[in-house]
């Protein structure tokens, strides 16, 4: 074998690592290409298209996610952080909901486990969750269920504030066809679908549109990761960006078409600057 061939199969052996890797690379474009014109397929079908965009959705900017986030401390579901957002002018608060010895719990759960705040703030009783929603009429709550049957659930809402014009304010997260069935079937509550990260965008609008759900909630991962999440704007069905923090992000998602934000630490104020 002459000098010229060992020095050249030598830089094919160099090379071929790179070779595979830009292989590698133009694979991963390529099926983001695919993933995209398929997105902009689904975009093109014909859907019943919901006529509007739902009102009761399309006015909220912040969602003040588990009750709202104090001392940097976020996820607490404590009854300090309502009166402290309330002031500050926001109007809308989730709650995460636990059943727990067969009794329903405001608390972020982990792992499997309820969230413990050991002390240093008071839990939101269901009680005094559903006292507010009476006493101030112009909030509105959601509920992040961390349990698969909702009709429980729904039955003790709807048993224990009785009023329409505060149950017309109450909004309960689906995350499938099975759980709006689940709550319709004890009231007609409004419902906001979560779109988890591997959720199936075109089955989702048509679940919404099948029920009239007027809002799906994504995460700012799959909305950075995935095509295909300005179906829902695109058909007149809100979008709600979680978890952000900051205007900043705020902003750059809200010039992208997104409705709102839920925020541990947002006031609706910093919002209504933009």
């Amino acid at each position: 074998m002459g000098f010229s061939s060992v020095v050249y199969r030598g830089i094919r052996l160099l090379c071929r690592p790179f070779v595979k890797l830009d292989n590698r690379i133009q694979c991963k474009i390529a099926q983001k290409e695919k993933a995209k014109e398929k997105a902009e397929a689904d975009w093109g079908q014909a859907f019943p298209n919901a006529n509007a965009r739902d009102a009761f959705f399309a006015r909220i900017g912040v969602i003040t996610h588990a009750g709202g986030g104090l001392q940097g401390l976020a996820y607490l579901n404590c009854e300090e952080a309502f009166p402290y957002y309330y002031e500050k002018g926001n109007r809308v608060f989730e709650y995460d909901v636990d059943e727990k010895n067969g009794a329903f719990v405001l608390a972020h759960v982990e792992n499997g486990e309820t969230m413990d705040l050991d002390g240093r703030f008071s839990p939101m009783s269901i009680e005094k969750c559903l006292d507010n929603l009476k006493t101030y009429p112009d909030i509105t709550v959601i509920f992040d269920c961390k349990f698969s049957n909702l009709t429980d659930f729904a039955r003790l809402i709807k048993e224990y504030v009785v009023d329409e014009t505060a149950l017309d304010r109450v909004v309960i997260q689906v995350f499938n066809e099975e759980n709006v069935l689940q709550v319709r079937s004890v009231y007609d509550f409004k419902t906001l679908h979560v779109c988890m990260l591997a959720t199936d965008y075109v089955q989702t609008l048509q679940t919404c549109i099948k029920y009239h759900i007027g809002a799906v909630s994504i995460s700012t991962k799959a909305l950075q990761e995935r095509f295909g999440w300005e179906i829902f704007e695109k058909n007149n069905i809100c979008t709600f960006a979680y978890t952000v923090n900051t205007v900043k992000t705020y902003r750059y998602w809200k010039e992208r078409g997104i409705t709102g934000i839920f925020s541990d630490f947002l006031y609706d104020s910093d919002l209504r600057k933009e």
